[in-house]
């Protein structure tokens, strides 16, 4: 079994950021080390005597260690969480991959998008229907959507319709009230109303200064 002062040990192992040893047992004037499993940080097999001071600061650069790692990884997280839904909120065409964080939560939200998407027009869709169709409770996928986006499920499925009215409203020369009942809303003004709160506009104007070449169609009015 290797013998090593642990003082020489301290130094190998945090100046020269080596491996740390598998197993160390501190006796008063010496350390011996020995293999075991990685985890030996909250193991029993560091036997400390009042003498050494190793253990505890290798402890505590290991605590210091992890926490910095944890940090980093809850702040990667963040920036993800918030870049979705900023993506989320400005962008017309809804991309699953930019707005999840992992594969699970990748193929939730397509499976939600195309849910809404064949229900496009069916005004009786509700979030009740939407969690049916994705295999969720209602209360779960209310905490999932505060998770991904930060909004209710009845939100996400508001603004997927009204996004998809924008296009529409791009792509075609539809008056706004058809538009409004392709997307499942029952009256033109409570659709200009969400869609004012939504894009900063009503429908007629987001068409005229976004689709200029088309211009302003007279049933939009």
């Amino acid at each position: 079994m290797p013998v090593q002062n642990y003082g020489l040990l301290f130094k190998s192992v945090f100046f020269n950021r080596l491996k740390p040893p598998k197993r160390i047992v501190l006796t008063q004037k010496q350390t011996f080390l020995a293999p075991f499993s990685d985890d030996f940080c909250t193991s029993k097999a560091c036997f400390l005597t009042e003498s050494s001071t190793f253990a505890h600061r290798f402890l505590k650069y290991r605590r210091r260690e992890m926490e910095r790692e944890n940090e980093k990884r809850v702040g990667q997280l963040f920036e993800l969480r918030e870049e979705a839904r900023h993506q989320f909120a400005q962008a017309v065409n809804v991309n699953p991959r930019k707005i999840a964080a992992s594969h699970e939560e990748e193929v939730l939200v397509e499976k939600m998008l195309k849910a809404i998407g064949q229900n496009m027009d069916n005004c009786d869709y509700t979030v009740d229907c939407l969690a049916l169709d994705v295999g969720m409770s209602r209360a779960s996928l209310y905490k999932k959507m505060q998770v991904l986006l930060g909004i209710t499920p009845n939100d996400f499925l508001r603004n997927v319709r009204l996004k998809h009215a924008a296009k529409l409203l791009l792509e075609t020369n539809e008056p706004v009230n058809q538009i409004s009942l392709q997307i499942g809303f029952q009256t033109t003004r409570y659709f200009s109303q969400c869609f004012r709160s939504l894009f900063g506009m009503t429908p007629s104007e987001f068409r005229r200064e976004n689709s200029p070449s088309s211009g302003a169609n007279p049933h939009d009015e």
